[in-house]
């Protein structure tokens, strides 16, 4: 099973055709850098085998597809994603063609959740069991490092870090930004960049009530 990251955790994903866009996408990126399959492992500290299977479309270990996607430059927790064409010199995500996905706290829920469309659903789902959502931008191109996405948060996300820089808009009510042991408010309009190899995390300044909107933020990720 291919599993896409969120918040740092791994969460599963069901398309069917992930694992061929995985495999296309790291075959074309190898060959654009000119690696061999042999260097490549070397580079990733991986068997020669896996490189092979990843490739050819089968399953591999998660920990040794960070791996060889750290060695060829390509944002892990985005692989699973579809990107355009190495020629491609821009891409359109469109809302209607982006849905919500869950980002679940450990031990809230005792199975997935389906994220509904609609807003009044989908935020008491959020309040009641603290659940988050996010839409990813699926508008990166081939050899992007950026990875954009909106996010709405009902509770604390699960502290993490990745490599490189990431930027933090608030776009509704107010946010709480943890970096490390700093705690910093943003309000609607309010942004904030921040090295995110730091540990860092997000929440709600006050509880919600009932039919109260979440804080909704729009995050780019600036991967190195």
């Amino acid at each position: 099973m291919i599993r896409m990251m969120i918040d740092g955790r791994d969460l599963p994903t069901t398309e069917p055709n992930q694992l061929g866009i995985i495999a296309r996408r790291v075959a074309i990126r190898r060959q654009q850098l000119c690696m061999s399959v042999r260097s490549l492992a070397k580079s990733a500290s991986v068997d020669k085998n896996t490189v092979v299977r990843l490739e050819k479309g089968l399953a591999v270990r998660r920990a040794s597809m960070t791996k060889i996607c750290r060695a060829l430059g390509i944002a892990v927790e985005r692989v699973v994603l579809s990107t355009g064409e190495p020629q491609d010199r821009f891409r359109v995500s469109r809302a209607v063609d982006r849905g919500w996905v869950y980002r679940v706290p450990p031990a809230r829920l005792d199975a997935p959740i389906t994220p509904p469309s609609d807003d009044s659903n989908r935020w008491e789902i959020g309040r009641i069991h603290g659940a988050g959502f996010c839409q990813l931008m699926n508008c990166e191109l081939f050899n992007s490092n950026i990875a954009p996405a909106i996010a709405e948060v009902f509770s604390a996300t699960n502290p993490h870090s990745h490599p490189g820089q990431e930027l933090v808009f608030c776009l509704r009510g107010r946010l709480l930004v943890h970096i490390g042991d700093r705690t910093l408010a943003l309000k609607q309009g309010d942004c904030i960049t921040f090295e995110a190899s730091e540990s860092h995390c997000f929440s709600v300044a006050k509880p919600l009530a009932p039919g109260q909107p979440p804080p909704l933020f729009f995050a780019v990720q600036f991967l190195a």
